[in-house]
């Protein structure tokens, strides 16, 4: 399937909204009932996002079908200074937060496609993390060639699996 992404706009703050309602629809199924609840992420949060140009659509068509925080520099994310474990590597690297597909785009390959989206559009250097119980991110994680890292504390004191994946030839 082919997939286009661009940065999410205020207009498509509904539909978003809708994404991750139905994330955590299938989070709550799949036995992780904790990481976002019934609410994370706040609509507040995703306004801020996409006001900084950090929110991004992964869209077939027209169509939302996923949604990712995407940020890249020296440290855009202050909890993965200290690790219980150890990154591949130092330097610049993109984040990926708060990733969620629609029912639509299960079994599409959308969100693949959006790991790979932050691989080319950072250093080639990516670090993520997710929830214990997010045992189907961590099979994508595993899966995209991401490594299992250790364990890094959120800014709310939650632990978190870390991951990262450094692919030189991803510019």
């Amino acid at each position: 399937m082919s997939f286009s992404f661009r940065r999410a706009q205020p207009a498509d703050l509904p539909a978003v909204l809708d994404i991750y309602a139905q994330a955590r629809a299938f989070m709550q199924q799949a036995g992780n009932p904790s990481q976002w609840g019934t609410h994370h992420p706040p609509a507040e949060l995703l306004t801020e996002d996409i006001a900084a140009q950090k929110l991004y659509l992964c869209l077939q068509a027209s169509t939302p079908l996923a949604v990712f925080f995407f940020d890249y520099g020296q440290a855009p994310d202050p909890c993965y200074n200290s690790i219980q474990g150890a990154w591949q590597r130092s330097g610049p690297y993109g984040v990926v937060h708060r990733m969620a597909a629609a029912h639509a785009a299960r079994g599409t390959g959308a969100a693949a496609a959006c790991l790979d989206y932050c691989m080319r559009h950072s250093s080639g250097y990516v670090r993520i993390d997710t929830h214990n119980d997010n045992l189907p991110m961590q099979r994508l994680l595993l899966k995209n060639g991401f490594a299992f890292c250790g364990i890094i504390q959120l800014a709310h004191g939650r632990d978190s699996r870390a991951y990262d994946k450094f692919q030189p030839s991803a510019q």
